[in-house]
C-alpha cells in the first residue's frame, strides 16, 4: 500500500529539520517498564534479542516514510538503539551522522514504546516528550541531546536510515564503532545487506 504524505509536512520537515508523526508504533510493543541497560553497546543490540520488534521494524511503513522525507530510494537501516535510563554515551549533544561509523546517515526516528496516556502537544515536536506510540523523524544534522534522554523515564527505540551503498568509517565519536570489524569489514568497505538490511526498495 502506497503512504501518502502532504507536502505541508515535507515543508515542515525541510524547515525544522525534525516531525512528529501519530500512531507508528503497534499497541503490542508498548512497555510500562524499561529493561535496564548499563550502555550504548548494549542499547545498539536490543532490537536482536526481540525478534517480533525488529520484524515489524523491517516490514514497516518507516522506510517509505523515511523515503518521502530524506528524498532518497532505496532506504536501508544503518543501526537501532533503545534510549531509556542508562549511562549516557555523550557528554554534549550529537547528530546522528557525528556518532555513526556508517556513512552516510539520512537521519533517524525516535519511536515512543512507552505505555502511557498521550501528552499535551507542544508547538514543536519534543524529543524528551513523546507521545505513546508516536515517532519523531530528525535529520542526520539535528542536534540530538543525547545526555538528557538518557537520564528521562521515557522509553524509546532510535532507528536511524541509510542510503543505497553504505560504507563503513572509522569514527572515533561512536561506541560501536569497531564492531563491524568483528564481521570481518574494514574502513572503506561496503555494508552487506545482511548487515544494513532494506526498509524500503
Amino acid at each position: 500500500m502506497k503512504l501518502i504524505l502532504s507536502d505541508a509536512l515535507l515543508d515542515f520537515f525541510a524547515t525544522h529539520q525534525l516531525l512528529e508523526l501519530e500512531d507508528l508504533v503497534p499497541p503490542r510493543f508498548l512497555v510500562s517498564t524499561a529493561p535496564p541497560l548499563a550502555s550504548w553497546e548494549e542499547s545498539r543490540h536490543f532490537l536482536r534479542m526481540h525478534a517480533d520488534l525488529e520484524s515489524w521494524v523491517l516490514h514497516s511503513a518507516l522506510g517509505q516514510i523515511a523515503s518521502f522525507l530524506y528524498k532518497r530510494r532505496p532506504i536501508r537501516l544503518a543501526y537501532t538503539a533503545l534510549i531509556t535510563q542508562m549511562p549516557p554515551p555523550f557528554t554534549t549533544s550529537k547528530t546522528l551522522q557525528e556518532i555513526s561509523c556508517i556513512d552516510p546517515i539520512l537521519g533517524g526516528v525516535f519511536l515512543s514504546l512507552a505505555n502511557t496516556s498521550s501528552q499535551a502537544s507542544t508547538p514543536l515536536p519534543d524529543l524528551h516528550h513523546i507521545p505513546s506510540r508516536h515517532g519523531i523523524f530528525v535529520s542526520a544534522h539535528h542536534l540530538i541531546p543525547f545526555p538528557s534522554l538518557c537520564a528521562s523515564i521515557q522509553t524509546t527505540l532510535l532507528v536511524v536510515f541509510t542510503h543505497a551503498k553504505p560504507r563503513y568509517k572509522l569514527e572515533l565519536q561512536d561506541p560501536c564503532t569497531h564492531e563491524l570489524k568483528k564481521s570481518g569489514y574494514a574502513f572503506g568497505d561496503q555494508i552487506l545487506e545482511q548487515d544494513a538490511p532494506y526498509l524500503y526498495h
